[in-house]
């Protein structure tokens, strides 16, 4: 009974040590498969619940965000065809945020449909880069809208000559030389009368001389004191007869401006003119 019971006893021994054994190699192989599971997961997604509850316990996640992605608005692509209702769903920092590439790309009818809330946000980068093609579907509302900034890169030679009307008296002050420069003979004789008074004194120098012709009497017969003597003498040369005769203050021209003109400009002064010289 003796050497019964010590036999027992020793394969019970033998036995605990090698269940203690094994578990101890399944608890390592676990926590090892564990681990390479996790691998280094945040905390808030090491379970498969958490990982579900991310994924919006959405079956089919890879369906729905290729979805989403195809219907997503690209920065890295030209216009992408949107429609001027998508444009004007747009929000402003939207629109701001499109490239160059994409401004540039943009058709008449796409330009023509961004409202007035879109275009004053619209960076002075952003209207450089307008196709020169298409800026000439910027309406009357758009451009009468521009802040200085932006009209200070709008390039106003594409515009068509009727468009000269949508700007205000304060943007005309505000052009730049080369583009009071590419004003056209047409451009300038669109320009209204509260217009042309708003050119500066540099300005009115900065005409080109051969777009002197686009002058209507009306407009010369409003200019202001000072805006006569600032005419160069290139310039008042070009004066046609009926321009000369629309000169209201014929005392502000100044010597240098009559030395320039020939006998036939001369001659064509009215009376009521000379006796106000």
């Amino acid at each position: 009974n003796t050497k019964m019971k010590s036999y027992v006893d020793n394969s019970v021994i033998s036995l605990e040590s090698q269940i203690s054994a094994n578990l101890s190699t399944a608890k390592s192989y676990t926590d090892t498969a564990i681990t390479n599971l996790v691998n280094s997961a945040p905390s808030t997604l090491d379970t498969l619940k958490e990982l579900a509850d991310a994924l919006g316990d959405d079956p089919s996640f890879a369906t729905t965000t290729a979805t989403s992605l195809g219907n997503r608005l690209r920065v890295d692509t030209n216009a992408q065809n949107l429609t001027t209702t998508q444009l004007n769903g747009m929000v402003a920092r939207q629109i701001k945020a499109f490239t160059s590439n994409q401004i540039q790309s943009l058709q008449t009818d796409q330009l023509s449909g961004i409202n007035k809330k879109q275009i004053v946000n619209l960076t002075p980068d952003q209207i450089e880069a307008l196709n020169t093609t298409t800026i000439d579907a910027l309406t009357t509302l758009q451009l009468s809208n521009l802040t200085g900034q932006q009209l200070k890169k709008l390039k106003l030679q594409y515009l068509s000559a009727d468009k000269i009307t949508s700007f205000t008296n304060k943007q005309i002050a505000i052009l730049q030389s080369e583009q009071i420069q590419n004003l056209s003979p047409a451009m300038i004789y669109n320009m209204s009368v509260g217009q042309i008074q708003s050119l500066t004194n540099d300005q009115i120098k900065l005409i080109e001389t051969t777009d002197i012709v686009g002058l209507t009497t009306l407009q010369i017969n409003n200019l202001k004191p000072l805006q006569i003597e600032q005419f160069t003498t290139d310039q008042f040369s070009q004066f046609r007869t009926e321009q000369l005769q629309a000169i209201k203050y014929v005392n502000k021209i100044t010597s240098e401006q009559i030395k320039n003109l020939n006998t036939i400009q001369i001659n064509n002064f009215t009376a009521a003119q000379y006796n106000n010289f």
